[in-house]
C-alpha cells in the first residue's frame, strides 16, 4: 500500500516469473490472465492478507465471489472484468479507507464487492458500449453513420438490458435508458427480451401462419399471370 500503485501495476502486469535453469526470472508477458490464473493469484493474495491480519477469509471470499459473478454474467468480456478489478484494487479501494480509517482492508474489500455503482460504471457500461459497437459494425457507405449508429450514442434511445432480465424495475431507468420489452416494445412482467417475450413469439407465429395461408392455392386454380 504505497503511492504510485497504478504505475507499478502497469509495469508488473506485463511481467511474470519463470524458472530458467532453476533460477526464478522475470519475463515479459502482455496477455490477459485467464479466470483460473486470476483465482490462483487471488488465493495467494487472500492468504497473505489474512496472515498479515488485514481481514478474514470471509472478507476476501466476498470480493472473489463478486468478480466471479460478473464473469458469469459477462463471460465473453472477461478482459473488461479484469481491468475493472485492477482499477479497484490499485486505486479505488483506498477511497473506503480514506473515508473511514478504522476499517480493515478486509472490510474495504467487502465494501468493494458491494459497490454496485463502481462495477456498473467499469463493467456494465463498458460491456454495453462494446456490445453496440460490435452490433453496428462499420458504415456501409461514405455518407456518414446510419440512424441506428447515431441512436447508440444517445442512451435515452437505448433499451435497458438490465430491465430485460429483471435487474432494473419500474417505469423509469436510473441510467436514462428505455424500460420497455425489447421483443414487443411494451411494458410487462418477466420474461422480457427479443428472444424471450411471449407476446413477440405469439406475433411471429401469427405472421408465419398467415404467410403460409396466403402462399397456399386451392386445387385447380389457374397459374398466376406474370409480367414478361
Amino acid at each position: 500500500w504505497t503511492p504510485g500503485q497504478r504505475k507499478r501495476l502497469r509495469e508488473e502486469k506485463t511481467k511474470r516469473w519463470t524458472l530458467d535453469d532453476g533460477v526464478p526470472t522475470k519475463v515479459i508477458s502482455v496477455s490477459t490472465p485467464s479466470l483460473a490464473q486470476w483465482r490462483e493469484s487471488f488465493v495467494t493474495f487472500k492468504h497473505a492478507m489474512v496472515m498479515l491480519k488485514q481481514g478474514s477469509f470471509a472478507d476476501f471470499e466476498r470480493y472473489k465471489s463478486a468478480v466471479e459473478g460478473l464473469t458469469e454474467t459477462f463471460g465473453d468480456y472477461w478482459s473488461v472484468v479484469v481491468e475493472a478489478d485492477e482499477v479497484m484494487r490499485s486505486s479505488h479501494i483506498g477511497s473506503y479507507k480514506d473515508a473511514n480509517p478504522q476499517l480493515s482492508w478486509g472490510e474495504c474489500f467487502v465494501l468493494a464487492a458491494d459497490d454496485a455503482a463502481f462495477w456498473r460504471c467499469h463493467v456494465d457500461h463498458k460491456v454495453m458500449r462494446f456490445h453496440f459497437s460490435d452490433a453496428e459494425g462499420p458504415p456501409k457507405s461514405g455518407k456518414g453513420r446510419g440512424p441506428r449508429q447515431r441512436a447508440s450514442k444517445d442512451v435515452s434511445q437505448q433499451f435497458c438490458y438490465a430491465y430485460q432480465d429483471g435487474r432494473h424495475t419500474g417505469d423509469k431507468c436510473k441510467d436514462g435508458r428505455i424500460h420497455l420489452c425489447q421483443g414487443c416494445k411494451g411494458r410487462h412482467d418477466l420474461p422480457r427480451g427479443r428472444n424471450l417475450c411471449p407476446k413477440a413469439a405469439a406475433g411471429k407465429a401469427s405472421v408465419s401462419s398467415k404467410g403460409e395461408l396466403a402462399g397456399s392455392k386451392p386445387e385447380g386454380a389457374p397459374p398466376e399471370n406474370r409480367a414478361r
